[in-house]
């Protein structure tokens, strides 16, 4: 191999990949891919060259575990939220009366 970037190109063409694909792009695929896989943070870091703190900034909203504790909190909510244009629309009692 006399120059790597002539081999990364040949790579491509072989792989099918489109004429635009880069180490740069590959790589945040990969980063992608292992969080919608749900790969272990600490796992994925080492695998992609990272500290697992840049994994999550810069990929974490692709985890499948992303805001489930945010989300779970509607489901165990004791109160029920108003309907703020059903109260809108109601009539006030004062009104109502006069």
């Amino acid at each position: 191999m006399a120059s790597v970037k002539t081999a990364f190109a040949k790579a491509v063409r072989l792989a099918g990949l489109e004429e635009g694909a880069s180490p740069h792009v590959l790589r945040h695929t990969a980063a992608t891919w292992r969080m919608q896989q749900g790969v272990n943070l600490w796992e994925a870091a080492g695998y992609l060259g990272m500290t697992p703190e840049m994994l999550q900034k810069v990929y974490g909203h692709h985890h499948p575990d992303f805001q489930n504790e945010a989300a779970g909190a509607f489901k165990n909510r004791r109160w029920k939220p108003q309907s703020l244009v059903k109260s809108l629309a109601k009539p006030r009692r004062a009104e109502a009366d006069a």
